[in-house]
Order: structure tokens, then sequence, then C-alpha cells
């Protein structure tokens, strides 16, 4: 498998007329969807890592893997004063088209690890932070990704896309000899910015 994916990444770079390396950082809102994340509430985070941009001569399609490394928060509506805290590394392979030049319209899968999550509380007045326990969580997530770009500034591209995850956040449950599995998926809005150095 992992040779079917070098093979592959080494026909990539052959076809490719230009390969740009940069930087790439953005600010998130992330929340949840699904029957049991109805009182989740969307938080301010943000992301930040390497991309690179793989362009092909005469074509307007275009590859944009990245590696970010991802703060979700979000909160509840139930409690103004719990908010949760993921960490992720994030893995997007977005698949770009080009028009006019200005604008792309872009989308592609999105590997996600999840690093370390936490909630935090106020209890009489002071915060109190504890680690959920992996074992509740799936560890990895697959998730689609798609948005809308510009690059009308040189060697500066600013994107928005909807991140949208496939797989639930929790993990499956033992409850009374019963498997139980939450109805909860990531929902998150980003707004972000690459600047090819290279």
């Amino acid at each position: 498998m992992f040779k079917k994916i070098l093979l592959a990444a080494a026909v990539l770079v052959s076809a490719a007329s230009a390969i740009e390396f940069g930087p790439h950082v953005g600010g998130n809102m992330t929340t949840m969807y699904g029957d049991d994340a109805e009182n989740v509430t969307a938080g301010v985070g943000f992301n930040a890592g390497a991309a690179v941009k793989v362009a092909f001569k005469d074509s307007p399609i275009s590859i944009v893997p990245e590696v970010l490394i991802d703060m979700r928060n979000s909160g509840s509506d139930k409690d103004d004063n719990y908010s949760m805290t993921e960490w992720a590394l994030e893995i997007p392979v977005m698949v770009r088209c080009e028009l006019m030049g200005l604008f792309y319209f872009e989308a592609g899968p999105s590997f996600n690890f999840n690093l370390a999550t936490s909630t935090e509380t106020k209890v009489l007045g002071k915060e109190v932070s504890d680690d959920i326990d992996s074992d509740l969580l799936n560890t990895f997530e697959f998730g689609l990704s798609f948005g809308v770009g510009t690059n009308i500034i040189s060697m500066l591209d600013i994107d928005f896309r909807v991140n949208l995850g496939i797989t639930d956040f929790y993990a499956e449950q033992k409850v009374l000899g019963k498997t139980v599995q939450a109805d909860a998926a990531n929902l998150q809005f980003a707004l972000g910015v690459s600047i090819w150095l290279l």
C-alpha cells in the first residue's frame, strides 16, 4: 500500500509543471452536527501548518495537500461555563479548479487525527480543566472539505472552507451490554491564508 502511495506521488510530481511550498494559517469556528449535538455551540480556534501546490501545464486543476495543527473550540448552550478544546492533526488534500486566474473552487478529503481533547468548566468562579479519556473518542476522523478562494494577490491564496466530519467524534461504548454510538461529528468553518514562498 505504501509503495502504491509513493508511486502515485511520483507520477503526480512528474506530471506537474510547477510545485510551490509555503505556510498556511487560518482561523475557524467549530461546532458539531447530528442528533446528539443539538446543544453544542460554536467556538473560535485556529490552524497553522504547511501546504504544497502542484499545478499542471495548460490545466486549471491543481492539487493542494496540507499538514495542519488545528485547535477546535466548542461550547454548550446548556452551560455558558463549559467549553471543549480539541487539538487535531489535519491532512486535507484539496483538488482546486481555477476560474479566470483570479478565483477557485476546491474540494477534497481530509484525514484527521485527534491529538488531545480537554474540557473546561467554572466551579465557584474557578476554572477547572479535565482531559477526556482517549478511549471515549475516535482517534481518527475522515472528513470532507470544500470551499472557494482567491489568488488575486501574487504569491497569496485566501480561502473560505467548510470542513465536514464524516466519522463520529465519540467512539462506540458498551452500556449495560449494549453498544451505544453518539451521533455527533465535527462541523467547521475556516478562513485561511497560504503564502507561497518557494
